[in-house]
This record gives structure tokens, sequence and C-alpha cells, in this order.
């Protein structure tokens, strides 16, 4: 004789996420080393995580953990996008302006930024307020460089060294020196 829940719901998205949530807290290295744990309500009755989450929303909604440091429970899940969950990662770097807290990613759509644009110029020591608000070409492009005693822009130095602005970029990004992503040619491509 075999066993049959009661639910009738073992075919569900929301029970494949329930038994997901207790495997993951269960044989997950990452999450046994945490310490992250499904709550006693919901470990052995699907029928009250079903009652505290509801169905899913869409297809592309999965389980999120508010605060990641704690476990499973009603009052620290959410059915969430990935857009969303990508925001809620704990290795995202949040920033404050005009006292509101969002990740790079936020705040990159909202001023028309890269991350790695407003990355960059954090580390360069701008404020938060100049990262997001100066002008990307102003920052870039017009700042001057000298080299070998002559004075340019940036745009200038690209130009004369034939460097595509996104090449220059994808290297400044990288931690490249500025003179040498300004200034080393482009491998051609073989075939």
């Amino acid at each position: 004789m075999t066993f049959e829940p009661t639910h009738g719901m073992s075919n569900s998205p929301e029970y494949a996420t329930w038994f997901g949530i207790k495997h993951r807290c269960k044989h997950k290295d990452y999450y046994i080393k945490k310490g992250i744990k499904v709550c006693p309500e919901w470990y052995n009755d699907f029928n009250q995580f079903y009652a505290d989450m509801g169905n899913k929303p869409t297809p592309n909604h999965t389980i999120d953990r508010i605060n990641n440091d704690l476990g499973y429970s009603p009052d620290n899940c959410r059915w969430a996008t990935m857009k969303e969950q990508q925001n809620n990662k704990t290795n995202n770097r949040n920033l404050t302006y005009n006292g509101i807290t969002q990740t790079l990613t936020q705040w990159g759509i909202e001023y028309d930024l890269s991350t790695t644009c407003i990355r960059l110029r954090l580390n360069k020591g701008m404020t938060v307020k100049e990262a997001l608000t100066t002008p990307t070409e102003t920052w870039v492009i017009n700042t001057n460089y000298t080299i070998d005693g002559n004075t340019k822009t940036v745009k200038e130095w690209l130009l004369e060294y034939n460097i595509k602005y996104k090449t220059f970029l994808a290297r400044y990004s990288s931690g490249w020196d500025i003179v040498k992503a300004m200034t080393t040619p482009t491998r051609k491509k073989t075939r």
C-alpha cells in the first residue's frame, strides 16, 4: 500500500517548491553551514506551507527568503521574480543616496548607468552622488590624460590608437591601467 497525500497537489509547482526547500536545507552544504532550516510548521505539513504561501503568482516566481540569514518561514518567505531575487542576494553592493538604499543594479536602471560604471566611479573615489549623477561621456571621454608629455582627452587618445570605446571600457573595468587600456593595440582575429 502506498501513501497518497490528502491534499491532491503532489504534482503542483507549490508542492515541488515545498519539497525543494526541505531537500535544500537537508542536503546542500551552503544551507547546512549557514544553519538555514525550514520552520517546524512547514517541515512536515505541506498544507500549512500552502495555506501560508498560496499559489505561485506565475510560473516565473520562485520562493525567496527576505532575510538571507534566516530560514524558511511564513514571515521570511515570499514568491518573487528572478529580478527581485537578484536584488536580494547577500553579495549585492547597496548604496544609499537621498535617503534611499538600493543595489548597484537598481541605481543603474534609475540613472541609466552600467553597474560597472558606478563601481568604477566609486573605486576611483567619487561620492555616491557623483557616481550616480555625473554624465558618462563627461566623466570618461572628456577626461585629460598625459602620455609621453602630450595631453589629450580619452576620446582623442582612443582615436589616435584606434581603440573602440567599448574595448577601452571593458579593459578599464577589468582593472587595466587607464593608459594601457587606451594604448594597447587590439588583437586581430585569425582564422
